[in-house]
């Protein structure tokens, strides 16, 4: 990928549109917003604003050791999962590494910055862009130091078959290779993460983040959970000690204390579950929604089991939706990926239908010009 910029703030800066006015389909964050209970945790960490944080992040690596059922000592904090990428790649510096293409960019940066060797495993879109088993080959036949999974996948969504993934860490582990699991999109699913079971992977560094499942990407929080506690003394060593702020730890803490079901989550869902249970039942909702209407609008719809969809059309309606407001990700800076793949969001449902309602607004638009 070239442009590593994206979402409303970027294209409503290069539009005659406000960043502020832009209805914001690019980014992939909970629809349903931040929980009160952490927006209020950031206001009163302000009042404390005049101290250092805590480097180590030890409150919020004890709740999260908690939250998670394993060692604080397996954990570390930073500022965002993108930080994080960096600063685990920077200290592992691997000579050679795999990774899937199309795939989150940050990955294949921060590996060039060491000068790795990076070879590609093509994921096929006659298969919906599912990893299969010729990767398993692929990987023996090479033995990269490093792989790069992401699951689910992004831009597709898709999840990695269980057991495919499991033989894939185990063979890895046991040909001294390292396996970087992003798993910052699984609290959308309904996959158990492999977090729990952390201790019985010795090669495995599995990547998280508060970004996408508490909708907070401006504030930046991210963390790693490592059975290899020597690699995360190592990372904390070879970084900046207050990487993390004080009002990002504080609004951790807060949403990992974050369960009981918000008044704002209930006008959306009348239900009695905790607050990412009912995110899930609202993104299956809407995302079989928007699935169904983008097929009827003839664009081609990848499978997706998360909180994006990617679809491919032949018709020009990025500029068009930027115009009404309206920002989408315009996928054809991934590798592989060409011209006419979009990535959207799953939003509320007022807003998806909004992006739907114009889409069809467009296409008929396009359909009725004369021919020139």
């Amino acid at each position: 990928m070239n442009n590593r910029i994206h979402g409303g703030f970027a294209q409503g800066e290069d539009s005659n549109v406000l960043a502020s006015n832009v209805l914001d389909f690019s980014i992939n964050v909970n629809p349903i917003g931040p929980p009160a209970a952490v927006k209020d945790a950031m206001n009163e960490a302000i009042r404390h604003i005049d101290r250092y944080p805590d480097p180590s992040c030890h409150k919020l690596c004890c709740a999260l050791a908690n939250y998670h059922g394993i060692e604080s000592s397996q954990l570390i904090c930073a500022n965002g999962a993108g930080d994080l990428i960096f600063q685990v790649i920077g200290v592992l510096k691997p000579k050679t590494a795999l990774c899937l293409a199309p795939d989150f960019s940050e990955y294949e940066q921060a590996l060039r910055v060491q000068g790795t060797a990076i070879q590609y495993y093509e994921l096929k879109r006659d298969n919906g862009f599912a990893l299969d088993e010729a990767y398993l080959s692929m990987l023996k036949k090479i033995h990269p130091d490093l792989i790069v999974l992401v699951n689910p996948h992004n831009p597709t969504g898709n999840l990695i078959d269980e057991s495919l993934l499991e033989r894939i860490i185990s063979f890895a582990q046991a040909a001294n290779i390292t396996v970087l699991l992003d798993e910052c999109f699984i609290e959308f699913t309904d996959r158990e993460s492999l977090i729990r079971r952390i201790s019985e992977f010795s090669n495995l560094f599995l990547i998280r983040a508060f970004t996408k499942s508490f909708a907070l990407p401006g504030l930046r929080l991210g963390y790693g959970a490592c059975a290899d506690e020597k690699l995360i003394q190592q990372i904390i060593a070879c970084r900046q000690p207050w990487s993390v702020s004080l009002i990002a730890q504080e609004a951790g803490l807060a949403a990992l204390k974050e369960l009981a079901y918000q008044k704002e989550t209930k006008k959306v869902i009348q239900d009695e579950q905790d607050y990412l249970k009912e995110t899930k039942k609202m993104i299956r909702i809407e995302r079989d929604y928007l699935i169904h209407e983008l097929k009827k609008l003839e664009f081609c719809v990848f499978p997706s089991e998360t909180n994006f969809i990617l679809f491919q059309t032949n018709q020009d309606i990025y500029t068009q939706l930027m115009s009404r407001g309206i920002c989408i990700r315009d996928c054809s800076n991934y590798r592989t990926l060409e011209q006419g793949f979009y990535r959207v969001a799953v939003k509320q449902h007022h807003e998806n239908r909004q992006l739907i309602e114009t889409l069809k607004l467009i296409i008929n638009r396009t359909e009725s010009l004369p021919l020139t």
